[in-house]
């Protein structure tokens, strides 16, 4: 009974050794100039792995707002510096129209964040919100990256309630 466990063990591995290695090594270059690698964000070059596990992100033409599985992995990253960088040192994030504005959740090319494999994505459900897609946002330049596919399975918000 055990030398079948071990081998039915040893043919799941195998298998699973070879899924591995046949995913594509699915990328996305982002309107900012970061590329998306499955879950790591790399420098526009690719030479430097920026951060990694990475669940969700908020990114405009400049910035980039990752939320990584690891804490230490997560962070604002500035194309201009292609690093890592402090949020207190760039206050413009967070003011009304910044990437990250008090009480949303992402002004970027998409109003919320977003998964990065929704970004690799080309057929639903693999795909973000169209309803979420921001092209509203006049400052965000590559109007191209509206064009890309989007999922429209998802319902519409609902404006928000005023306040008393």
């Amino acid at each position: 009974m055990n030398r079948k466990l071990l081998f039915a063990a040893l043919v799941v591995g195998a298998v699973a050794i070879q899924w591995l290695r046949s995913r594509p090594n699915t990328e996305t270059v982002l309107p900012n100039g970061f590329v998306l690698r499955q879950d790591s964000l790399l420098s526009a070059d690719r030479s430097s792995v920026l951060s990694r596990d990475i669940e969700f992100v908020c990114f405009d033409d400049r910035f980039i707002w990752v939320i990584s599985k690891t804490h230490d992995e997560s962070g604002l990253f500035d194309t201009q510096t292609q690093s890592r960088v402090a949020e207190r040192d760039h206050p413009e994030i967070r003011a009304p129209g910044g990437l990250v504005p008090p009480g949303t959740g992402c002004n970027g090319y998409h109003a919320e964040m977003i998964g990065p494999g929704l970004l690799h994505g080309t057929r639903a459900p693999f795909l973000p919100s169209c309803d979420r897609v921001n092209r509203d946002n006049p400052a965000l330049r590559d109007r191209r990256w509206f064009d890309r596919p989007c999922a429209d399975d998802r319902p519409p918000r609902l404006p928000a309630a005023p306040r008393p």
